[in-house]
């Protein structure tokens, strides 16, 4: 009876042992799987660790080349800068040099300005009456214009006057002799005269012109058939007479028109002989070819005799008083004494 008890008391437990074993079996199992899945986890891990340190490495070379080149690079950017300072010194040393150059030379234009102070205004005026007086002579040379040359020459006197230096006294004088000249001119006849004479040459063309004569009758007696035989072999005529009776009407009026512009560009010229030959021209071709019994070819007649009569002087000559002020500039020039200008002392 006991042994039976016992034999079932433990056949529950050998079951229990045989479950817990297996269960302890499965679990070391487990485990192991475990175990060996976390290693190759770690062997997995360490292998991207290890790409990663390499990866890391390089870049870390790379790094360490970069941070070299900068560092060669900041040494080359120093060395210039080095330079560009030692440049930088070198123009500031000259720069002082310059500008205590540029003080001793204002100290010495300074020094040379106020020993010139008074002759400086004199110049100014000197200046003005020689440009007064050239314009005078271009208006006189280029424009015939004699009162614009007065004018001028007036304004020169003033100016002249201003510098108060005697020893300009024979350009004064040479001034006025030349303002008396350009006084007598005639500037208000000559004026007039111009415009007359324009105004006759725009009339030329509406003169009428000389009538042809009619022929003379032949007389019945002997010697009057003997004179009209004689006409036929010989006739004495002039021979600008017989060119100037042939030309055409327009010929003639265009040669009055010359001879008037001949007297008009004379009179502008102040050509004496010119302007009287040009009138004397218009009178005979007018006389001998144009009808003097029309009213507007008497009208135009006495035109040009009032015209004969206007005395043309001869044309004023400056120059004189720029030439006497130019050696009187240059004279005083060489007498003056150059002022001696102080060295620049170098630094």
């Amino acid at each position: 009876m006991d042994d039976e008890n016992v034999s079932k008391n433990s056949a529950p437990r050998r079951g229990f042992l045989t479950w817990l074993l297996g269960l302890g079996v499965l679990v070391a199992l487990g485990l192991a799987g475990l175990s060996y899945w976390r290693s190759d986890q770690i062997q997995q891990g360490v292998a991207d660790t290890a790409a990663i340190q390499s990866g890391l490495q390089t870049q870390l070379l790379a790094l360490h080349g970069t941070l070299s080149n900068l560092r060669q690079s900041r040494t080359e950017l120093q060395q210039q800068m080095s330079d560009l300072l030692a440049a930088h010194r070198s123009r500031r040393a000259q720069a002082d040099s310059l500008k205590a150059r540029l003080g001793n030379l204002e100290a010495a234009v300074a020094e040379l300005a106020e020993q010139q102070h008074d002759s400086n205004g004199e110049n100014l005026h000197l200046d003005t009456t020689a440009f007064l007086l050239r314009m005078a002579q271009a208006r006189m040379r280029l424009f015939h214009d004699s009162a614009g040359a007065l004018n001028a020459l007036n304004l020169a006197t003033q100016a002249l006057n201003e510098a108060h230096d005697p020893t300009y006294a024979p350009v004064l004088q040479a001034i006025n002799t030349e303002r008396s000249a350009l006084q007598q001119v005639q500037t208000l006849q000559r004026a007039a005269a111009l415009q007359q004479l324009g105004h006759l040459r725009s009339q030329v063309w509406s003169l009428p012109l000389r009538p042809n004569k009619p022929a003379k009758l032949a007389g019945s007696g002997a010697w009057s058939r003997i004179r009209s035989a004689l006409s036929v072999l010989v006739t004495i005529r002039h021979d600008t007479q017989t060119r100037l009776d042939t030309a055409p009407p327009q010929l003639l009026h265009s040669l009055l028109a010359l001879d008037l512009a001949q007297a008009q560009a004379a009179l502008l010229g102040y050509q004496r002989s010119g302007y009287a030959q040009g009138l004397h021209s218009s009178r005979r071709l007018l006389s001998t070819q144009f009808d003097l019994g029309n009213s507007q070819v008497q009208a135009f007649a006495s035109s040009l005799r009032s015209l004969q009569s206007l005395p043309v002087t001869r044309k004023p000559r400056l120059g004189t008083a720029l030439e006497t002020l130019g050696r009187l500039r240059a004279l005083q020039t060489l007498a003056t004494p150059p002022v001696p200008a102080k060295q620049a002392s170098s630094p």
